[in-house]
C-alpha cells in the first residue's frame, strides 16, 4: 500500500509553571516508502487502512488524515473522542485535548483544565488555552484573567461607579518592635505547589514547612490528583483547619467528548492530605456544573459553594449552596442571574473566595472590569440570590488588595474584619504590607505588619507579575502567606513563608529551604 505510515510521534508541548507555552507543538511523521513494502509485517494483520484525499497516501482506520500544512501531504493523527477530532492546523491533538488555532498557529488545550479563547479582532494575544476558571482578557502577559483571585497584577485604565467609592483613613505604619510570637503559634504550615519541571500527574507537590525557620521538613509528590496540571498552575485549593486537608472542586470536562450533558455536569470534591499525599475523590450530592466560588464559613467543615447555572444549554448566572465537606452534600440557598456585562455587579457574582461568618454574604476581592483588570474593589453578594453590589477600593498608602482572609481569631456575631496583603506605595519596590480592613465599616483600616522583601511572583524583568500567592489564618491569631523573596534578577527569586502574629504584632519572612526557584513553582494552597 503506497504511503503507509510506519510510525507517528506526537510531542504535545513543554510549559513553565505560569501557563506560558514554550513550545506549542512538535509533530514528526515518518512515511513508508512509495513502493508500499511492508517493513513491519504484523501491522498489516491488525490494522485496516484508508486513503487520504487526493490519493497517494493512506492512514490506518483508527487515525485521521490531517494536513501537514505548507510541507504538503498528511499526518496520520490517532482518532480521539473529543469534539473536533485530532487535526489541529498542521499537527495533531491527542486524547483529552482540543485544538485552538488562528491565523498565526495552533496549540492543543488540555480539555480538563483549559479551554480555547479565540483571538479577538485587533487583539495582541493569539488564540490561547486559558484555565477553566479564568476568562479571556486583553491585558497582562498571558491574556487569561481570574475573576475570583487576580493572578495578573496590573492596573489598567477604567471607570468605576463614583457612588460606590468610600473614603478610607490614612493607614498608620507600625514602628518595628522586638515583639515575640505567642506560645500557641502553629509550628507547621502546609502548602501545595506545582512544579513546572514536571509535566506528569506528579507535578503537584505537598510541603510541610517549619514556621520557625522556613525549612521544608517534608516533601511529597501527590500522584493521585486526577486533574493533571502538567506542570501548570492550578487554581487555589481550600484549606479546612478542622480536617487538616486541602479541598478542590471541579467537574469532568472530557466526558461525552467534552460536551456538557443536558442534565448538567456532576461536581467532584477532591481532598488532599498534605502529610501523606493521600487523595480522595467523591461526587457532591445536590450540586451541578462548574464550581466558580468557595469559602469556609462559621463552623469548620461548612463551605459556601457557587456553581455556574444554566437554563438548559444557556448560561444564565450562578447557583449557591451550603456544602458539608464531611458528607459531600450540598443544600441550595439561592440563585442569581449574571446580568448583561461586567458593569453589572452580578456578572461575576459566583466567583467568591470569602464568606461572612453567618454565611449570608460572600465577597469577591478583585477587579470589577476583569477583562481590563480595572476598577479594583469588592463584590458583595447575598447567598440567597437577592442582591449584588460593588464597592470600589480606595486604599490609602497601598495599592489594591492581593489576598483576602477572614480574621478568624477576632470574630463576633456582630463584628469581623478581613486581612489582606497589599503593596506599599511608599516602597519603591512595592513590598507587601498586611492590612486589616472591613468591607462593611469604612473606618476600619490598619497596617498590621510591613513585610519588606515580600512580593507576588513576577514573570521576568520589567514584565509584570503573574501567579498566585496563598495565605491562611489560624484561630489562635497567626497569619501566614507564601510570598516571593526577590533577588536582583528574576532567575534568583525564591518562595518565602511570611508569618505575622496578630496577637503580639511580631512578623518575619523566611525564604524556604532547601532553596527553590520561584519561576519553577506555582502555589496552589496554604494552611495551618
Amino acid at each position: 500500500m503506497a504511503g503507509r505510515p510506519r510510525y507517528r510521534t506526537v510531542v504535545h508541548y513543554i510549559t513553565d509553571s505560569n501557563m506560558t507555552r514554550v513550545f506549542v507543538m512538535m509533530v514528526a511523521a515518518f512515511v513508508g516508502s512509495a513502493s508500499g513494502a511492508a517493513t513491519v509485517p504484523w501491522v498489516d494483520r491488525i490494522a485496516e487502512w484508508h486513503e487520504c484525499p487526493g490519493g497517494g497516501q493512506e492512514c490506518a482506520d483508527d487515525s485521521s488524515c490531517c494536513s501537514a500544512g505548507s510541507s504538503g501531504g498528511y499526518l496520520c493523527c490517532q482518532n480521539i473522542t473529543m469534539k473536533g477530532g485530532p487535526c489541529c492546523d498542521d499537527g495533531c491533538c491527542t486524547e483529552g485535548e482540543t485544538c485552538c488555532s488562528d491565523d498565526k498557529g495552533s496549540s492543543c488545550c488540555l480539555a480538563q483544565t483549559t479551554y480555547c479563547v479565540a483571538k479577538g479582532a485587533g487583539s495582541s494575544f493569539p488564540a490561547r488555552c486559558c484555565p477553566q476558571w479564568t476568562v479571556g482578557c486583553e491585558v497582562g502577559s498571558v491574556g487569561c484573567c481570574d475573576p475570583a483571585q487576580p493572578w495578573q497584577w496590573t492596573i489598567a485604565a477604567g471607570t468605576v461607579d463614583a457612588a460606590a467609592t468610600r473614603p478610607r483613613p490614612q493607614p498608620s505604619i507600625p514602628t518595628p518592635t522586638a515583639a515575640s510570637f505567642h506560645a500557641t503559634t502553629p509550628t507547621e504550615a502546609y502548602a501545595l505547589v506545582v512544579s513546572g519541571w514536571d509535566s506528569t500527574e506528579s507535578s503537584l507537590i505537598a510541603l510541610t514547612i517549619d514556621t520557625a525557620s522556613g525549612n521544608i521538613t517534608k516533601k511529597i509528590q501527590v500522584s493521585g490528583f486526577s486533574d493533571n496540571p502538567a506542570g501548570e498552575s492550578t487554581r487555589e485549593f481550600l484549606w479546612d483547619p478542622a480536617s487538616k486537608k486541602f479541598y478542590y472542586f471541579d467537574v469532568n470536562f472530557t466526558a461525552s467528548g467534552g460536551e456538557r450533558p443536558s442534565t448538567g455536569r456532576p461536581v467532584f470534591l477532591v481532598s488532599v492530605t498534605p502529610t501523606t499525599g493521600e487523595v480522595t475523590r467523591q461526587v457532591i450530592t445536590g450540586a451541578l456544573d462548574f464550581p466558580t466560588g468557595f469559602a469556609l464559613y462559621g463552623t469548620a467543615g461548612k463551605v459556601l459553594l457557587a456553581t455556574k447555572a444554566y437554563d438548559q444549554t444557556v448560561l444564565k448566572g450562578f447557583d449557591f449552596y451550603i456544602l458539608d465537606l464531611a458528607t459531600a452534600t450540598a443544600v441550595p440557598t439561592g440563585s442569581i442571574e449574571s446580568g448583561a456585562g461586567e458593569q453589572d455587579p452580578a456578572f461575576y457574582a459566583g466567583y467568591h473566595r470569602v464568606a461572612s461568618p453567618d454565611g449570608e454574604t460572600v465577597y469577591r476581592v478583585g477587579y470589577k472590569m476583569v477583562t481590563q483588570q480595572a476598577g479594583p474593589g469588592v463584590g458583595v453578594v447575598a447567598t440567597a440570590g437577592t442582591a449584588a453590589s460593588w464597592v470600589s477600593e480606595t486604599t490609602q498608602g497601598h495599592d489594591y488588595f492581593m489576598t483576602a482572609n477572614i480574621d478568624t481569631h477576632n470574630v463576633t456575631d456582630t463584628k469581623w474584619t478581613m486581612l489582606s496583603l497589599a503593596p506599599q506605595l511608599s516602597d519603591p519596590k512595592r513590598g507587601l504590607d498586611l492590612v486589616r480592613w472591613s468591607p462593611t465599616d469604612a473606618t476600619v483600616y490598619e497596617t498590621i505588619a510591613t513585610l519588606g522583601n515580600a512580593h507576588p511572583p513576577r514573570v521576568g524583568m520589567g514584565m509584570g507579575f503573574l501567579g498566585y500567592m496563598a495565605s491562611a489564618v489560624s484561630s489562635d491569631g497567626t497569619f501566614a502567606a507564601l510570598v516571593v523573596d526577590e533577588a536582583v534578577l528574576p532567575q534568583g527569586d525564591r518562595w518565602a513563608l511570611a508569618i505575622v502574629d496578630l496577637v503580639t504584632g511580631a512578623s518575619k519572612v523566611m525564604p524556604l529551604a532547601p532553596r527553590d526557584i520561584a519561576g519553577t513553582w506555582s502555589v496552589s494552597g496554604l494552611g495551618m
